[in-house]
Formats: structure tokens, sequence, C-alpha cells
């Protein structure tokens, strides 16, 4: 039966679906002993790897208005109402059916402290926190419901508050304090909270709080927000980094680590799988480095970079915790409405109109069963190998049963297996559970060991879990036990370590291996380490046996501050970049700074251009050129100040070079008419079709489109090898839709504004996307923006630029097609839909990838001060977000002309209008 069949009538038993007698009896026949199988799958007992954290789902509550994507404007809560009943059915089906072990509880924006609730991030005025419904309570509910049925690791994922911002990480810190102590009132003690959601991705409007924050951000927050929850007697742990990608988790959770006042309240690493790919090796190293479990919080098969259907959530489960030893796998969403596509939660919540209908069990909730339903929390994962690659495997073990997981992924070939233990002995059969297109957790006949081997046939497009029982073990792991003396101590302090009385039980301990905690690392029994500055350590021991099983322990050093008088702090500046070419963009670092005997209480900049700034960590932008001496001033808590000075070098953009101009240029100062000639001689005249209008442009006329129908359309002509398109564009308001800018066939070349306001461009069918600013979004639509998309072939990279600087760069080893369809500018060539909603100005192709210098000397050949000019004084001019000179009788806009003369197509000549 298929998953689209199944409703909320089945009981638990209906839901484990018994093969057809013919199927079930091909499938369970051991192969006979003269056949070779056609794949060996290996499984060592004694070969211990990660021990498993669980499986679980990010979740939002039931009366949430995003889970049905409707709203009652009285109760403020989803249309749909479920009963109390209903929902208990489907948390049965997530912790007693399905048996997971976690929940991840989603937070909403704005949340429980919309307004700072005091000046002062150590004393909170509870009464600024609203906890009711999604701020905590709701799910403080649902979690302690969810714990009756088997839900053993609840953690909360953070967000910032919209007035919060990285100059002062303290308030922060109040914040999840205030959030944990309120869950702990409530009767949840939250082992581990998760600080930041994403702190890697904007969705790009000033006013969310969703934008990236740095590690060191986080790792000032957590040196604050460690000490008070052990003052508080919380023992809860933090995850780091939840970041939308392993590579920018790794990245933070690197800076937090490195820290010794940060390292010991992290107690796990994170990361989702969206759109940036899934190798956690760098997560897995860091993980081994400071002892730490790699856990995946969030991803749903079908989404970004890894789309796959139901075969290719098995796959990924597989390659996770068998390529990188993660942990704990969390699923987006447990349940959720059926509104969106099937493959984001493992329950669909069905609906007729606002009315809850009953649910629908996905191929993905099949799946995660064939890992979650044998595969307990604390279990242990043990090393396992296949002869084939098409064939994946997991082995696991714990202290009654060893589970082996085998996927097969050819999408038509049945392949027997032989599957062979070692490490265990005493095994008498196999039990086998299996979820393949048409069998859905289907109990098959037990099949009898051979010696240490059984013999078995995996069918196409399957995932199939042998438990296997009655085993003993051949090895056990060995004990670590250690102790450190002394525990605490001045700086510098010598600590002598001592692992000697750890034990195994079944044969000898073949290594010792301490890591200081301090990034240092040692071996033997007895090994002697020198902690030379202040912090708290965490010193790990790892002794291993004679079989390569291995335990752990850990030992926790405090080293102070040696009594004096008031040391002043040490200032340690960096600048990311230290040049470039104007206007840059400049970020500054003084987190780097420290203080022996005390704290920094604060950081002020002075950037040289006469301009100020506060903050450990802050951006500073230079408009024109020069060199520019950036000095920094820290102050520490008893009033003692240090600084340091680092010079920037910024240069003016280099014009392009004479001769390599665009092969195509669209300038529309026609003005009226129905067509828009190029400039550059070439011929590629563009047609104006259907609803396109004449307007005033960035300095000139310009075209307008309506975001409905109509384009510019240019007869097709043989793309270059290497590309640039560039044009100016005016947005209107409003997203949803993608919007074109320049299309000629997506396996071509394409530069559009895509359906979240993002700006995107494209060759052969390779999309490259500028996330974290919103054209379409309030305060952006309506001005004059200078966009450039960049493909080079010979490097297999492409660029997009936003007024002049890079804003998105990725690898492209696609080349440009040579399709028989038209340019069109505002409207797709290939599938004739995104009319541009807004103005397009001087569209240009070039065939030659232009370097950054480049179309930033095209960006700037003109720089306008926004407002009008009338009657000689200069006021705002309301909305207009214009570039260029004014058209409207008796005004104008002040045009800096800071390009080069021979580049700028019209300057204005005077203040009155004239042009």
């Amino acid at each position: 039966m298929s998953s689209s069949n199944l409703r909320s009538s089945q009981t638990a038993g209906d839901r484990v679906h018994r093969a057809s007698i013919a199927t079930t009896l091909l499938l369970a026949l051991s192969l006979p002993a003269a056949t070779a199988a056609d794949v060996s799958i290996g499984v060592d007992a004694s070969d211990i790897r990660q021990t498993m954290d669980g499986f679980g789902s990010s979740q939002r509550m039931f009366d949430d208005p995003h889970t049905f994507n409707n709203f009652n404007a009285t109760t403020r809560r989803a249309a749909t109402v479920m009963t109390r009943g209903q929902e208990d059915q489907i948390l049965d089906l997530l912790y007693r059916d399905l048996k997971l072990t976690r929940m991840r509880t989603a937070i909403d924006v704005p949340g429980y402290e919309p307004v700072n609730d005091n000046a002062d991030p150590n004393v909170a005025d509870l009464s600024k926190f609203d906890f009711s419904w999604k701020g905590s309570d709701g799910y403080i509910d649902l979690v302690k419901r969810a714990q009756g049925r088997g839900l053993r690791t609840p953690f909360r994922h953070g967000m910032w508050e919209r007035w919060m911002n990285e100059s002062n990480p303290a308030e922060l810190a109040e914040y999840v304090m205030v959030t944990l102590l309120h869950w702990r009132d409530a009767g949840v003690t939250l082992e581990y909270y998760s600080l930041l959601n994403e702190p890697g991705y904007s969705v790009g409007a000033a006013e969310d709080p969703k934008r990236t924050v740095t590690g060191e951000y986080m790792r000032d927050v957590i040196k604050i927000l460690g000490p008070r929850m052990r003052a508080a007697g919380l023992a809860t742990m933090l995850v780091v980094s939840d970041d939308i990608g392993p590579a920018a988790a790794e990245m933070r959770s690197r800076i937090i680590l490195s820290d010794p006042g940060a390292r010991p309240y992290v107690g796990a690493l994170a990361t989702h799988l969206y759109y940036f790919g899934y190798d956690c090796s760098g997560l897995q190293a860091l993980g081994r480095q400071y002892g730490l479990p790699v856990w995946m919080t969030e991803f749903f098969s079908g989404v970004g970079g890894l789309q796959s259907d139901w075969l290719g959530w098995a796959g990924l489960m597989h390659d996770q915790m068998w390529m990188y030893d993660v942990s704990a796998i969390d699923y987006m969403f447990g349940f959720f409405g059926a509104w969106t596509n099937g493959t984001d939660k493992l329950i669909a919540l069905n609906t007729s109109g606002e009315t809850y209908t009953g649910y629908t069990l996905s191929r993905e909730y099949y799946v995660t069963g064939q890992w979650s339903r044998f595969v307990p929390q604390g279990a242990k994962r043990i090393g396992s190998t296949t002869s084939d690659a098409s064939i994946k495997a997991t082995a696991f073990k714990d202290a009654q049963n060893i589970v082996v997981v085998a996927v097969n992924a050819n999408s038509s070939a049945t392949k027997s297996i032989r599957v062979a233990l070692s490490g265990v002995s005493g095994m008498s059969d196999a039990r086998p559970t299996r979820t393949s297109a048409t069998d859905s957790w289907a109990v098959l006949p037990a099949i009898t060991f051979a010696g240490s081997a059984f013999d078995a046939v995996l069918p196409p497009r399957s995932v199939t879990t042998y438990v296997i029982s009655g085993g003993t073990p051949s090895n056990q792991a060995p004990v670590a036990r250690g102790t450190a003396s002394p525990g605490s101590g001045t700086a510098p302090v010598s600590v002598t370590f001592d692992g000697s009385n750890s034990t195994d039980a079944d044969g000898t301990i073949a290594s010792f291996s301490w890591n200081f905690g301090d990034g240092t690392s040692g071996s033997g029994a007895s090994v002697n380490h020198v902690y030379a500055t202040a912090g708290t350590y965490a010193a790990v021991l790892r002794v291993t046996d004679n079989l390569g099983a291995s335990s752990t322990i850990t030992l926790t050093i405090s080293v102070t501050v040696p009594p004096a008088g008031n040391q002043p702090p040490v200032a340690r500046v960096s600048a990311t970049p230290t040049s470039g070419i104007a206007p840059v963009s400049v970020g500054f670092d003084g987190s780097a700074s420290t203080d022996a005997d005390g704290t920094i209480s604060s950081y002020a900049w002075s950037f040289g251009d006469g301009t100020t700034g506060t903050g450990s960590s802050v951006n500073h932008v230079y408009a024109a050129s020069g060199s520019y001496d950036v000095r920094m001033i820290v102050t520490d808590n008893s009033g003692a100040t240090s600084s340091e000075t680092i010079t920037i070098t910024v240069s003016d953009p280099t014009p392009p070079t004479p001769g390599t101009g665009p092969i195509a240029r669209w300038t529309f100062d026609e003005g009226s008419g129905q067509s828009a000639a190029d400039s550059t001689g070439n011929g590629h005249t563009g047609t104006l079709v259907s609803d396109v209008a004449w307007t005033s442009g960035t300095s000139g006329p310009a075209l307008a489109f309506n975001g409905a129908n109509g384009q510019v359309s240019v007869p097709d002509f043989d793309p270059p090898t290497d590309l640039t398109v560039e044009a100016w564009i005016r947005p209107g308001h409003g997203s949803g839709v993608d919007r074109m800018i320049v299309n000629k066939h997506n396996s071509e070349y394409d530069l559009r504004i895509d359906d979240n306001g993002n700006l995107a461009g494209e060759v052969g069918n390779v999309r490259l996307i500028a996330s974290g600013f919103d054209f379409g979004g309030s305060g952006n639509a309506g001005r004059w923006y200078h966009v450039a998309y960049t493909f080079d072939a010979s490097a297999n990279v492409h660029k997009l630029y936003r007024d002049g600087v890079e804003v998105a760069s990725g690898v492209n080893t696609a080349s440009i097609a040579n399709q028989a369809t038209e340019l069109r500018i505002g409207r797709h060539s290939q599938f004739d839909f995104g009319t541009f909603l807004g103005d397009i100005d001087d569209v240009r192709l070039y065939d030659r990838a232009l370097d950054a210098a480049e179309v930033r000397a095209d960006a700037r050949q003109e720089v306008v001060v926004h407002g009008a000019i009338g009657g000689g004084a200069l006021s705002e001019q309301s909305g207009a977000g214009s570039r260029g000179c004014g058209m409207g009788s008796g005004s104008a806009l002040l045009v800096l002309a800071l390009g080069f003369a021979a580049g700028v197509r019209r300057r204005c000549r005077s203040m009155s209008g004239d042009a």
C-alpha cells in the first residue's frame, strides 16, 4: 500500500504491512551455499564508532498558523483546529510508533522580549517577557505530552530579537538565561539549547533578526552565559552553530571552541544541509578534536541542491552516520500541514477547506523508521563495509542486539548479499523489516545464520533492517579513569594527569591519548601540562584497548589570574580587507584584544575619515580613495586603556580597457517608438512587445515593465564563451515570483530577481543566488541599482555584483549552450513568464568576464545625491531613488561625476533641469 492511501483510521497494526506471500517467500529464501552473493557486507562489532544520540524532528505547534497556512483573527491561532485527541494521535505516531526520541522546538520573531526589558543585561524585568503560547508555554505543553510517549531529548533553538545586535552579547545571554529558567520552572529542564538558528543565513530585510552574526559574537555570548547557567544550577549544554550548511557551522564552531572560556559549555556541534552540500568532514574532524558529537538538526528531502525522493533520504541518513559520524538526525518537520510539498514533513496533516480531515504518512516516515524503530538512543555505531557502492550498510549495537540497515539504491537490480559479522559470536538468526515502493515496514521471516554470516536478497529501491540478537561480543570496551592534580590554580599552572587506573575487563589498554582543551594534546598513562592563561579547560582522556575499542573521560581544570594591581588591556586589531577599490566595505575585529586581570568593557573606533564606531567587531564603508589610519581604543573594567592602529588603502576604480567594450548595449535613449537600438553597431536591435512603456531612467529614457506582460525581444545570435551581463534596475515592491532582467534560455544565460527577491544569475542551468537582500522589500524597492553577472568558463567561476560590489561567487563547470531562442529583456525567453516589475535601463552584454574593478567602474560612472533641487535649495525627493539627470520641470538631481568622462552617457549641464 502506498503512503498516499494511509489515513487517520489506521491502527498501529495496520501500519506494519505484510508483503505478499509470493514476494515474502522469494525474498526470505537464503542463497544456496554454492552460490556466491552479489555483494559482501562486513560488520565488525569490535569497531566502535559514534554513540547515537537519537532521531527526531524540528517542530512547530499544531495551532501555529504556519502549520496550516491559515489564520483566525479572533484567536490569533491557526484557523484549522484539531482536537486534543487528534493531536495525541499524531504524537503517538511519532514517539511510540516511529520511536523518535528528540524534538527541536521552533521560535518566531518577534519572540518573547519584543522590546528590551531594561538597560541592564544582568537584571531581567520579567514583566517585559511574554512566554505565552509560541513564546514558550505552548511548546512546553507539546514537549511534556511527547515526553510521556518516549521523547528523551527536547531542545530549543534560539533567535535574537529585532532590537538586538552584536555590540552587546550580554543581552542575548540574558535572553537565554530567562528562557532556561522559565522552562525549568515549568517542569522541563533543557539538556541542550541551540544558541542561534542559522547564524550564517540572512533573509535580507534590515528589520528582520534573521541576519548573519559572527562566530566571535557567539563565543562572547557563551563566555557570559556559561558561568551564569552554572551559577543558577543549570547543567544545560549549548549546541553550536546550527548553521545552514556544514562549512559555515565548522567555521563558527571553530572560533567558539578555540576559546577556553567558551569551550566547556558546548555540548554538541550541529548543522543543517540546505543548499550548501552535505560534506561534514570538517565538522567531523572538529568534533573529534574536542570530543563532541555532530548532529544534523534540519533537512528535508527535495530541497535545494540535495533534491531527492524518499530513497535519497535513506541514502543521506546512511552517509551522514557512516561517512561523517553524525550522532543525531532531525527531520524538518515531524508533522506539518499538507499545503506544502509532500517531502517536508514525516506526517502530513490534511484539510478540506479549514477542517482537519486526517493524516498521511510519507515515505520518509517509513524510511526514518528503518533506523529510529530499531536503533535506540545510546546505541553504538559499529564498523561496516560493502563490496558494491550501490549497496549502503550501517550497523549498530546495544546491550541486546546488533542492527544492520541495508539500502539498495539500484533502480531495477535485485542484489543478493552475504552479511558476515566479526567481533561477536553465537548469533542464531536475523529478523528483517523492509520499506520499499510497495512495502512499509514489512516484517519478513527470520533468516538463519550459517556460522557467522547470513544470506539475503535486497530488491531494488529498498531499505531493509536486520535485527540480530543472541550474540556475545568478543571484546568489551575499556573503562577510562583519570585524575588531575591540581584541578585548579593560578596561571601559569602545571597539572599532572594520570590515567593509569583505567581498566579493560577482557584485554589490555594499548594507548592513552590526552586532549588538554587548549588546542594541544599528549599521550601516555601519566603526563604533565602547563596552562599559561586563565580559563576553564576540559581535558579529555581517551583509552584504547588491544582490539581497538575505546572510551573517554573528561576532567575540568580551572585556571585563574594571579592577583596584582590593575594591568592595562592589550589591543589587537584585524581588518578584512585592508585594501580595495572604492567603495569598499571593511570589517574590523578587535575581539582578539585581551586583559590579563579583568575584562574589556568597551571598544572605541576612529575610522580615519572623520567617523567613529563602537563594539568589538564593526563594519565601515570607505566611499573615496585614500589611505586611512584606523585606531581602536580598548578600555578595561578598571578604566585602563590601550590602542592599536591599522592602515586601510582605498583606490579609485580602473576604467575598462579600450577596445574591449560590450558586444551589445541597449541604452534605451529613443524615448518613444517600438525599437531599442544596439549602440555598439553590432545590429542586435530589440523590439518592444506588449505592455512595455517609456519612462525616465538613470540619465535619460528607460523602459517600464508592469510585472504581467511585455518584453524587449532581440533576435537570436550566437552566445559568447565568457560573459558579463549588466543593467540598471529600479525594482517595484513585492516578491513571490521570478522577475527577469535578461534571459536567453536557462542553458545559455540569465539575470533575474528570484521569487524571494534575491539577485540571481545563471549559465548552463547552474544558478548562483545572492541571498540576503530583497530587492522588492520595504525600503529597497523604488531605488536604482546597478547589477551584474559574470561567467568565466576557463576559471569555472561565476559571480554576482550589486552596485559594483561582489555579493556572491560560486563554481560553475557548465558552458553556455547555443539555443535557437531570442534574447529577451524583461521576460523569460524559454518559458514565457516572469515579466519584470519596475524599470530597466542601460543593459550591456560583454563577451568576457569583467573583473571587479571593471564592474565597479561601470557602476560608478555617475553617483547621485538623492534629492531634488528647486529654487536653489536641496530637498528630499520622496521615493525617487533616482540616478542621473532629473527630467522634471524646474528640478534636477545633483550628479557627482566620479567616473570617467568617456564612459558617462549624459551629464547634467546645469542645475535647472537642462540636460
